[in-house]
């Protein structure tokens, strides 16, 4: 540690192993054509400066908090999803998502495509970063031998763009 640091940590605290505890949370609530949705837990390191943000305090890391609203019953079926969520693979976001089912009736989610756009949050604490941006479009087709079986052939497509600071990464 340097001379401007206020605490000292001594060398047998700099490594070895950890004691976490952690809280998960995984509820979705759903009446009619609304539901909301949260996934995440609480953790926090029990011993003195083992971790990244130290201890005694509880950290939470929310993967997914959004209300939906899905209209399945019209001709031209759709979702609408405002908050945290995984709108395709690798890809979180604090923002919005629209998606148009194009299946038949009862399997209508087997044939979709859709639009995502929001805030990407920070990759370490998780929090939404003003700095950080993702969105893009989606697809997914799952044929129709396997749409009505409870193990699906699922394809899922998208483009995803980035800006971090106003610029494309």
């Amino acid at each position: 540690a340097g001379s401007d640091d206020k605490r000292s940590v001594n060398e047998s605290q700099k490594t070895g192993t950890t004691w976490i505890s952690g809280l998960g949370l995984d509820t979705r609530l759903e009446r009619g054509s609304h539901e909301f949705k949260i996934k995440g837990n609480f953790s926090a390191s029990l011993l003195n400066e083992r971790t990244l943000y130290g201890h005694d305090r509880w950290r939470p890391h929310f993967t997914e908090a959004y209300y939906q609203y899905r209209n399945e019953k019209s001709a031209k079926a759709y979702q609408l999803r405002v908050g945290r969520q995984n709108p395709t693979a690798g890809v979180l976001v604090d923002g919005a998502s629209a998606t148009l089912l194009l299946g038949k009736e009862g399997y209508r989610d087997s044939k979709s495509i859709g639009v995502f756009a929001g805030l990407a949050p920070d990759a370490i604490t998780k929090r939404p970063d003003h700095e950080r941006s993702s969105f893009g479009l989606q697809s997914t087709y799952i044929p129709e031998f396997s749409a009505k079986s409870d193990s699906k052939l699922r394809v899922d497509s998208s483009v995803v763009g980035e800006l971090y600071k106003n610029k494309f990464t």
